[in-house]
């Protein structure tokens, strides 16, 4: 849940070293802040179509996708030196984010009765802000040495990754629907 939080939360220590970095770049006062805002828009864009596309493949397909997205496209920068590729992989850590957070909500109402989805969610809710606080520090840590320090943490990705290959099931009610979708389908 806190994943699409630290793409933006782990890079502000960043920001001023991202301006100094490209100050020479063409509408570098437009651009740079865009690292931080445009998976935003991504999200925006792509939560609903995501969604569609859990409803019908499965919600773990999408979650598996978009957390290989996330974690590459994040990771991405540590490569490359251009503006305009910065904000290219960020747009697209910005799909990543909206799968995982429409699969991470989507999963919290096919695994738990609604008591245990309050409660999820009350500890979704009460992690969240020292978690946005510990992006910013590590962020800050990574940065001491360049600019490309804080993307690191997307490494986290790839654990999240892992642990969902490896414990996280389709949700028994949306395997059960996916197969009468299916058999409904193929009746007609």
């Amino acid at each position: 849940a806190t994943l699409p939080t630290m793409a933006i939360a782990g890079l502000v220590p960043v920001l001023p070293q991202l301006f100094a970095h490209f100050a020479g770049s063409a509408h570098a006062d437009l651009l740079v802040p865009m690292i931080l805002t445009v998976p935003a828009l991504f999200v925006a864009l792509c939560s609903g179509p995501l969604g569609y596309l859990a409803d019908r493949i499965g919600r773990r397909p999408v979650l598996l996708a978009s957390l290989v997205v996330f974690t590459l496209c994040g990771l991405l920068p540590l490569a490359f030196d251009s503006l305009p590729m910065l904000i290219l992989s960020r747009a697209v850590v910005g799909i990543g984010e909206a799968g995982i957070l429409t699969v991470g909500n989507a999963l919290l109402g096919d695994y738990f009765d609604p008591a245990r989805r309050r409660y999820w969610l009350g500890i979704q809710s009460t992690v969240g802000p020292p978690f946005s606080s510990a992006y910013i520090v590590l962020g800050g840590l990574l940065a001491v040495h360049s600019w490309h320090g804080p993307f690191l943490l997307y490494a986290i990705g790839a654990a999240m990754l892992v642990y969902t290959l490896l414990w996280l099931p389709e949700p028994a009610a949306r395997a059960s629907a996916a197969g009468a979708d299916e058999a409904a389908t193929g009746a007609l």
